[in-house]
C-alpha cells in the first residue's frame, strides 16, 4: 500500500471530463446542467493509500522469469501431535522425495531463504488482499491477522501469510517457481507450529492460533481438490483444541469467532455435529457486545442447529421422515423470523441499469438487470451466511416433503406444510439471485455511500471472493432448474480463481460444470466421514 497524496474530490464525470466539480450534494452542478445522474464521490479515506496488487503481480510475473529458485527436493515426515494434525499438503505435483539427512547441524525444517523482492512481493499482497486495518468488530472479525508490529516481528506468522502470498500470486501468475516456493515456506510454517506446540505457554498463544488459521486459509487458495478440502478441515479441528487451552478468553477473543464461522462451514457441508464449544454462544444482553456481534450470535446458533440436524438424520438419531420435515421447517420459521430483524439492522438496496446507477461496471458481473449495496461488507457476508443457512436446510425440507407427499401419508395440518414448503421453494430461488446481486459489492467494485452507487477505481477484493465461495457454490446447487444461474456462478467462481488467486473457486466451478455435487465428491474419496 502506498501513499498517494491528496486524492481529487470530483465526481467520476467531471474527473473524466477534467473539469473543476463544485461537490454539491445530492448531486454535483455539473451533472444537474447537464441533466446526468451525478456517480457520486470516492471515500476520501480509502483514496488516500493505492492497491499495488496489479503492479505487485505483473513484477512477480517478470521475477519469476529469471528467478532460479530450484525445486523442492524434500518432503517432511507427517507430524502429528495431540491438538494439530501435521500433513503434507497436496498442492503441487508430487515431487520425488528423500528423507532429510541431520548433518553438520542441518535443521531438516529450515527451508531456503527467499529473496527478499519475493518475500516482500508477496507479504504485500496479503496485506493488500486479506488484512485490512480493523477499524471496528466488523473489520476486525472478518479480517485475516492485524498486521501489527507483534506479528511483523513473529516469525512463525511472517511465513505463513509469505506462504499463502506466494500461493495466491502464483495462481495468478501461473509460476511454478512460485508455487513451489509457497510450498516450502507451508512446510516450513508447519514444523514451527509445531515447535511451539511442544510449549504450554506458546500453543496457548495467540500467535499459534492465527497460524493455524491461516495454514487453513493455505489450503483454500492452494486448492487441487478434495483432498485439500480435508486438510483445511484437519486444521479447523486443530484450532479449536487450541481454542479450548484458552477458554477463560473466548468472550473477548476476536479468533474465537472467526475459527467458528469456518467450522460451522466445516459442519454443514459434512454433515457432522458441530463442537460443542463452537456452539457456546456469547451472553448477548452484556452491554459490552456490540450490536453486530450479537447479530453473529444469533446466526451462529442458527446455523449450528441446522448443522447438527443435518448431522442426526445422517446417523439415524432422527428417523421419523415427518419429525424430520416438521423439525426443519421450524428451523425456516426461526430463520425467517432473524431475516426480519436483520432487514431493519443491515438493510441493502438495488442498484441497477435502468437507473444508470452501474453505467461504469462491467455487465459479465451484474447477474439480470441489479445488484444489491449494503451498509458494508460485513453486512453483505452476514446475509449471505443467511442465505446459505436456508438454502443447506431447504435440501432437507425438499427431499422428506417429497417422500411423504409420495406415500400419500397426511397428517393433522399437512396443507399448512404444504404451503410452507412452496413458499421455501420459491424463497430459495430469490435466495440464490440475491447472492448473485451481492457479487460486486462484496468484490469491492463498487462503493455506496448516502444513497449514492459509485465504482470503485482500485482493483477488487480478494477477501470478498474467499467469502462469496460457498454462497456462490450453494446458489448454483440450489437452482438446478436454472441453468443461467449455474452458469453465471461458475463464472464468477471461475473470475474468482484466476483473477483473486483462489484455486477452491476453480475446483467448484468445475463440479458446478460437471453437474455433481461436492458432497458426492466427498464420498468418492472416501472424505465425508473425517471428523471435526
Amino acid at each position: 500500500m502506498v501513499y498517494c497524496g491528496k486524492p481529487s474530490k470530483g465526481c467520476h464525470r467531471c474527473r473524466r471530463r477534467k473539469i473543476r466539480c463544485d461537490q454539491s450534494e445530492p448531486s454535483c452542478g455539473q451533472c444537474l446542467r447537464a441533466n446526468h445522474i451525478c456517480p457520486g464521490y470516492r471515500d476520501q479515506l480509502d483514496l488516500l493509500f493505492r492497491d499495488e496488487t496489479p503492479k505487485v503481480t505483473r513484477k512477480a510475473r517478470t521475477t519469476s522469469k529469471h528467478a532460479a529458485l530450484g525445486r523442492f527436493q524434500s518432503s517432511v515426515a507427517d507430524q502429528s501431535s495431540a491438538i494439530v494434525e501435521i500433513s503434507r499438503p497436496e498442492q503441487v505435483p508430487p515431487i520425488p522425495a528423500r528423507p532429510y539427512q541431520m548433518t553438520n547441524g542441518t535443521d531438516p525444517f529450515s527451508s531456503r531463504p527467499l529473496s527478499l523482492d519475493l518475500k516482500h512481493q508477496a507479504l504485500c499482497f496479503f496485506a493488500s488482499s486479506y488484512a485490512p486495518p480493523p477499524r471496528s468488530f466488523e473489520t476486525d472479525y472478518l479480517g485475516y491477522t492485524p498486521l501489527g508490529q507483534n506479528v511483523i516481528d513473529n516469525e512463525t506468522l511472517t511465513i505463513c501469510m509469505t506462504a499463502v502470498g506466494l500461493a495466491s500470486l502464483s495462481n495468478i501468475t501461473k509460476s511454478r517457481s512460485m508455487r513451489l516456493a509457497a510450498q516450502e515456506q507451508y512446510v516450513h510454517a508447519l514444523a514451527l507450529i509445531h515447535g511451539r506446540l511442544q510449549n504450554q505457554e506458546h500453543a496457548r498463544s495467540i500467535v499459534t492460533l492465527d497460524a493455524v488459521m491461516l495454514l487453513g486459509m493455505f489450503e483454500v487458495i492452494a486448492c487441487r481438490g478434495a483432498r485439500s478440502l480435508h486438510t483445511w478441515r484437519n486444521h479447523m479441528s486443530g484450532a479449536i483444541a487450541l481454542l479450548k487451552l484458552r477458554l477463560e478468553d473466548l468472550p473477548n477473543f476476536r479468533a474465537f469467532i472467526q475459527v467458528r464461522a469456518q467450522i460451522i462451514s466445516g459442519c454443514l457441508l459434512s454433515e457432522t455435529y458441530c463442537p460443542p464449544l463452537v456452539g457456546n454462544l456469547f451472553e448477548n444482553d452484556r452491554p459490552s457486545i456490540p450490536s453486530a456481534q450479537i447479530i453473529t450470535e444469533k446466526l451462529t446458533g442458527l446455523l449450528a442447529k441446522v448443522a447438527n440436524l443435518r448431522a442426526s438424520i445422517k446417523e439415524g438419531v432422527v428417523s421419523s421422515q415427518f419429525e424430520i420435515l416438521s423439525m426443519a421447517l421450524g428451523l425456516r420459521d426461526r430463520l425467517l423470523s432473524f431475516a426480519q430483524s436483520l432487514e431493519k439492522v443491515y438493510p441493502f438496496h438495488k442498484a441497477g441499469d435502468q437507473d444508470r446507477q452501474c453505467a461504469f461496471l462491467s455487465p459479465e458481473f451484474v447477474y439480470g438487470i441489479h445488484f444489491d449495496v449494503y451498509p458494508d461488507f460485513y453486512a453483505a457476508s452476514i446475509w449471505n451466511g443467511y442465505r446459505a443457512g436456508r438454502i443447506t436446510l431447504s435440501a432437507a425440507i425438499s427431499k422428506y416433503f417429497s417422500q411423504l407427499n409420495k406415500t400419500s401419508l397426511h397428517h393433522p395440518g399437512w396443507d399448512e406444510i404444504k404451503a410452507k414448503v412452496g413458499n421455501d421453494i420459491r424463497e430459495i430461488q430469490q435466495l440464490a439471485r440475491d447472492i448473485c446481486a451481492s457479487v460486486p459489492f462484496t468484490l469491492g467494485m463498487i462503493h455506496w455511500d448516502s444513497n449514492t452507487v459509485s465504482v470503485k477505481s482500485t482493483s477488487t477484493n480478494a477477501l470478498g471472493g474467499f467469502y462469496m465461495l460457498w454462497p456462490l457454490y450453494l446458489a448454483a446447487e440450489a437452482t438446478d432448474t436454472m441453468p443461467e444461474i449455474q452458469a453465471w456462478a461458475a463464472r464468477q467462481l471461475e473470475y474468482i480463481g484466476h483473477s483473486l488467486g483462489i484455486n477452491q473457486a476453480l475446483w467448484m466451478a468445475s463440479i458446478i460444470k460437471e453437474k455433481s455435487a461436492i458432497d458426492e465428491v466427498l464420498a468418492s474419496e472416501s472424505l465425508a466421514d473425517s471428523d471435526l
